[in-house]
């Protein structure tokens, strides 16, 4: 390299080593400057307030101002902060206002962030499937609430507890430990959030595995209600999560491992996932059993009526040593499809997993089922535990535990009308029940309509 090129490189290192320099010292005495300057803001709380105003586009009151120096800038700690005037106010109480010099300068970020903390969320689902969610502040007023804090840059609702109410799902949990952040630009909002089921998530001793935290981000449209959401728990505990793993009467009451999910929304419902997990050591308990009378026979296929001799049941419940998926859902205009590409459930007395991989199950009006090879019994173990089934079944269902590989299986039918299935049989095995015979080793081709 010629030596004047040489010179000229080690002169421009050299001056932007000095321009770094430079910057460096102003920055540093900015920040003296304005460390120095907070008790005289602390004085002069009308000049915060139309600062404040300037940024939101929208009137700031609050009754009263303290100030902190934190590492990302000034800090404003608020009391009574109103944003708004008149009836169309929004009180928000106690709240902080981070103005973070240096975080704004880069792109999309804010100079500004709002913390808010102790709020009493709810997400609640109506039986149409619409998600919505209560106790924002200002949003019993009526109006937007985002769009009233949107000039105030990101929100971060630090603390919350947050209540998951879905009648139809059977489902009324509460997540103690709500830590959220929420960037508002236009109708656009992208959020984050982690949660944790344990009330003492704020522990600095409590590591990530202890309280099984799950982090979910999402990018929504509020005006046409679409988006995508993703949430993961890469050490999750399902026994801290059990109030909310619940569907057709079964729910998770243990198991350990990783969980992660895509969803995809539109008009404001849940219209596809996808779900890619590794659990270990899960657990299902299933529906209780209605009561009958104690002269009803085990195998009896109809539930009787309660009486002063019923015989109370235990739940069913089944265990599986390890669960692996990969698995789509979808729905659309009242049908709905699963697809598992892999599906492998390892049941502890087994040697080798079961393989379901390739399943494929429709619903719907039009409902269908097709698979290359299925490992039937812990199908047949969940089917047990859902109450969808009637009681006589379950019961049978549970004791029977009946088993079998199919291959080529392919059924379809119409719901109230015409069924047809297919299928190759191989070892199929029921236990005996009571009077009726158990059944081993048999195989053959099942078809029938």
């Amino acid at each position: 390299m010629p030596t004047k090129i040489r010179r000229r490189l080690r002169l421009a290192r050299r001056g932007l080593w000095y321009a770094v320099a430079v910057s460096l010292v102003l920055v540093a005495l900015a920040v003296g400057i304005v460390s120095q300057v907070r008790p005289l803001a602390e004085r002069h709380p009308d000049r915060i307030a139309e600062w404040l105003s300037a940024r939101a586009g929208r009137p700031i009151a609050f009754d009263r101002v303290r100030t902190a120096w934190t590492r990302r800038g000034p800090l404003l700690r608020l009391d009574g902060l109103r944003v708004g005037e008149g009836k169309d106010a929004i009180p928000i109480g106690a709240a902080e206002i981070l103005v973070s010099q240096y975080a704004g300068l880069l792109p999309g970020r804010s100079f500004t962030e709002l913390r808010v903390r102790n709020l009493e969320l709810t997400l609640e689902r109506s039986d149409d499937g619409r998600w919505d969610v209560r106790g924002l502040p200002g949003q019993g007023q009526g109006g937007d609430p985002l769009s009233q804090l949107e000039g105030l840059g990101e929100l971060q609702v630090i603390d919350a507890q947050l209540g998951i109410v879905a009648p139809s799902l059977k489902i009324d949990a509460r997540i103690p430990d709500v830590d959220l952040r929420v960037r508002v630009s236009g109708s656009r909002v992208r959020a984050g959030a982690r949660a944790s089921m344990r009330e003492d998530a704020s522990d600095e001793d409590a590591s990530d595995e202890e309280l099984a935290p799950i982090d979910v981000a999402f990018d929504f449209d509020r005006e046409r209600g679409d988006g995508r959401a993703y949430a993961a728990a890469k050490r999750t505990d399902l026994s801290a999560w059990s109030p909310l793993l619940r569907a057709l009467g079964v729910a998770a009451t243990a198991g350990n491992g990783r969980v992660e999910a895509w969803a995809t929304l539109r008009a404001h419902q849940i219209v596809g996932m996808s779900v890619d997990a590794e659990l270990k050591d899960v657990r299902l308990r299933g529906a209780a059993f209605p009561a009958r009378n104690s002269a009803v026979s085990a195998t009896s296929t109809t539930a009787a009526a309660p009486s002063a001799g019923s015989v109370a049941e235990a739940a069913p419940q089944a265990a599986f040593a390890e669960v692996k998926t990969v698995a789509h859902w979808r729905a659309e205009g009242g049908r709905w499809r699963l697809d598992a590409p892999q599906l492998r459930v390892h049941v502890a007395e087994q040697d080798k997993p079961l393989v379901l991989d390739g399943l494929l199950i429709a619903g719907g009006r039009r409902y269908g089922l097709l698979a290359e090879r299925i490992d039937a019994a812990p199908l047949f173990a969940v089917a047990a535990l859902s109450d969808r089934l009637d009681p006589g079944l379950r019961r049978w269902l549970t004791k029977a535990r009946p088993g079998a590989v199919l291959e080529r299986v392919e059924v379809s039918g119409e719901r109230d009308g015409a069924l047809r299935a297919r299928a190759d049989v191989r070892d199929l095995r029921i236990a005996a029940v009571g009077d009726a015979i158990g059944i081993s080793g048999l195989s053959g081709s099942l078809r029938g309509d």
